[in-house]
């Protein structure tokens, strides 16, 4: 099959620019066409190196900027900055020349390339919801975010029969795994308060681990002062800020982040239940001192919205591990292990539950 992929205005569409996350998704969109032997088209920013059959150049790199290292449009990302102009005017005239009967057109930013669906018979927006959604075909990386949407939209109630959910695409050559970890969470992402950055820095310091915070403001490609960057001593501590990282440097970070294991438990009760659990089966007996537990609670954010990130450690009576589940909801359970204390290999354990009225 023949495809038409469009990518962003803002910037090359190259493995350079991973950083992007949306680059990411349409970079790999065109490899896992090419892999399965389509033929793709591909319209972007000059200098992009999406697999493909053909590339089209319909925004010249003058019109992108270059700035801390992260390459970003002339002014906010809007659709009358002059990148954007630039791709949909340039864009629709490419196409027009190169679209036959039974082609795909693939759109990847939402309203934006509202003139991709004009210029062809079929397209279908493959990442859908940042941008505004708007055609007639779309494709969700997953089910809760599909409905979540379909209810902003007020589409509940009537969703579109002939979208779809599939995940995205990953190439699991650029995530080799890693046994042996480093000693650090990390945060990684667009330094914005609706991404949580100040939470998850609260949340290492709680439980007492190192952060990594990599990433920055994208409307100032800096450290925002809110956050308290590298200037704060106060707030340095224990926190390290490493601004834009590349897709190496991710990787890297990626592979030695330590990560915690979470399990929900939900009491379908109409009364209180007190959860007990222990961890059994590993070397260092019952509830071994390089692992530790925590309960989930909830918080409330700048924007107004409530999120379950707060971790409260939990403590043990008898040996076990006790946290109250009110009547009708979950409570979730985070595990945090000590890595480097830990000989990299495989560990069987077990995770002993009970549940009971009473604390004792």
């Amino acid at each position: 099959m023949r495809f038409h992929l469009f990518g962003l205005a803002s910037l090359p569409t190259s493995k350079a620019n991973f950083h992007d996350v949306f680059t990411q998704l349409i970079w790999n969109m065109g490899k896992m066409l090419k892999d399965h032997n389509h033929h793709v088209i591909f319209y972007g920013v000059e200098g992009s190196d999406v697999p493909c059959d053909e590339f089209v150049s319909i925004v010249p790199k003058d019109l992108v900027v270059k700035r801390d290292k992260v390459l970003i449009g002339i002014g906010p990302n809007y659709p009358d900055s002059p990148t954007w102009q630039a791709f949909k005017d340039q864009g629709r005239v490419e196409l027009r020349k190169r679209y036959r009967t039974g082609d795909i057109s693939l759109i990847s930013f939402g309203n934006y390339q509202c003139f991709v669906a004009e210029e062809s018979e079929l397209s279908c927006e493959f990442i859908c919801g940042y941008s505004g959604i708007f055609s007639g075909h779309k494709v969700f990386p997953s089910q809760a975010w599909m409905y979540y949407l379909y209810g902003e939209l007020k589409m509940a109630d009537s969703p579109c029969w002939l979208d779809a959910v599939i995940p995205h695409y990953i190439n699991l050559d650029d995530f080799p795994y890693q046994e042996q970890k480093g000693d650090y969470l990390l945060f990684m992402g667009r330094l914005a308060a609706i991404k949580g950055p100040d939470i998850a820095i609260q949340l290492a310091k709680a439980s007492g681990n190192r952060i990594i915070v990599a990433g920055l403001d994208p409307t100032t490609c800096d450290i925002p002062d809110w956050l308290g960057g590298p200037q704060d001593a106060d707030k340095k501590e224990n926190v390290e800020f490493v601004g834009h990282v590349g897709p190496r440097q991710r990787l890297e970070l990626m592979q030695n982040e330590r990560r915690p294991e979470v399990f929900n438990v939900t009491n379908a009760t109409g009364k209180a239940k007190w959860l007990k659990f222990k961890i059994t089966g590993l070397k260092g007996g019952a509830n071994p001192p390089y692992i530790k537990a925590y309960q989930v609670e909830y918080i409330d954010t700048r924007q107004g919205s409530i999120l379950a990130t707060a971790l409260v450690p939990l403590q043990q009576q008898g040996g076990f591990y006790v946290s109250l589940v009110p009547a009708g909801m979950t409570r979730q359970i985070w595990l945090s292990a000590d890595w480097p204390k830990i000989k990299a290999g495989d560990y069987d354990g077990t995770i002993e539950l009970k549940c009971g009225g009473d604390k004792k």
